[in-house]
């Protein structure tokens, strides 16, 4: 569970001076986190510190120090709460059937769509890992993964997902909206998971998840 002082942190950072035209949303880099947290094989910062950065923007020295030492606290937060089976939408991030009061949803689930599409080489040499030792299991994988992929880009951009229900003739998406909301902690849950299934087929995932870890 990420801490409310972490949280303020990183709303502060992004309120201070022009970080906020620099800087992807707290809300955003939170889904981002999550993504990389959720990673069979944690990538280094060095790789995922850009994501936060808007395209062309430029940081100088001290905001780079700065967010380090907030996106590192929050990463071991979100680890630790992982670790723990704590594994929940975010409370300000719960579905609203108004469209107009979903914005804190939306961004996160960007992040997490945009950061498993940064990592998705990392999932896809993984369930090759797992496909080569147990052919069976990564079949079957790869439709749990789909389906959590579905709900995630469904509500980073429900709109989107309205307009292709439409093409596809599904009656009622907007009303059943409401329903698929419920399942999406226990997507994460579930995405999660499998995520620790294909740390079995990747040896070296606990020296890199250490080496992510502060004060490694």
């Amino acid at each position: 569970m990420l801490q409310p002082d972490s949280l303020k942190a990183l709303e502060q950072f992004y309120q201070w001076q022009n970080n906020a035209e620099i800087f992807q949303s707290p809300v955003y880099i939170r889904g981002l986190l999550f993504a990389v947290c959720a990673s069979p094989d944690i990538p280094m910062p060095e790789q995922w510190f850009p994501w936060v950065v808007k395209t062309g923007g430029e940081i100088n020295s001290q905001q780079v120090d700065k967010v380090a030492n907030i996106l590192m606290q929050l990463l071991k937060e979100q680890l630790q709460a992982m670790r723990d089976n704590k594994i929940n939408l975010p409370a300000d991030c719960h579905f609203n059937p108004k469209p107009e009061s979903n914005d804190n949803l939306t961004s996160w689930m960007q992040g997490l769509v945009v950061g498993h599409g940064l990592l998705e080489k990392v999932w896809q040499e993984a369930w090759q890992a797992m496909m080569n030792a147990e052919p069976e299991a990564s079949e079957q994988f790869s439709k749990r993964l789909t389906r959590c992929l579905k709900m995630f880009t469904t509500f980073a951009d429900t709109d989107m997902a309205a307009k292709q229900a439409q093409e596809r003739n599904t009656e009622d998406f907007e009303q059943k909206l409401p329903i698929l909301a419920k399942s999406l902690s226990s997507t994460l849950q579930e995405y999660v998971k499998l995520s620790g299934e294909l740390v079995d087929f990747l040896p070296q995932q606990f020296d890199t998840f250490q080496k992510n870890m502060p004060g490694h």
